[in-house]
């Protein structure tokens, strides 16, 4: 009998002892809505150019080329607050493998582009229009 009554005294000790532990943690209840009320501080669009032709300087200028259209795009969007970045620029060999077998065709030219902005959503849909109206 005092095994049984020691063993439901330990119950009821340590489920006394859990309940305390339950008001022990801190809870916060919040009720209402969320706003976003800063904007972002830049935007970052990143666009890859690849261009392959048999001669360098053909895929250069190709390059070259379209680089500049994107340029005179955004300046007759007439967009403010930009940058305009070109980097990454390099040439390769366009090696092909078939059956086994290499084989050189041309040249592959690759260039990065970023386009860094912190200005409004307005100037952020100008230069989107600007990229699809370059034809890159």
């Amino acid at each position: 009998m005092k095994a049984l009554f020691s063993m439901i005294a330990a119950v009821m000790i340590s489920a006394f002892s859990y309940a305390q532990q339950l008001e022990q943690i801190p809870l916060i209840e919040v009720e209402g809505y969320s706003q976003r009320l800063v904007n972002p501080d830049e935007a970052v669009l990143m666009i890859n150019l690849e261009e392959k032709a048999m001669k360098v300087a053909d895929a250069s200028k190709v390059l070259n080329t379209k680089t500049q259209k994107l340029a005179d795009e955004l300046k007759k969007a007439r967009v403010r607050d930009y940058k305009l970045i070109a980097d990454n620029y390099s040439v390769d060999i366009n090696r092909i493998y078939l059956s086994g077998n290499s084989r050189d065709s041309g040249y592959v030219a690759r260039q990065s582009l970023r386009i860094v902005t912190s200005s409004t959503n307005e100037d952020l849909q100008k230069i989107i229009e600007a990229i699809n109206s370059s034809g890159i």
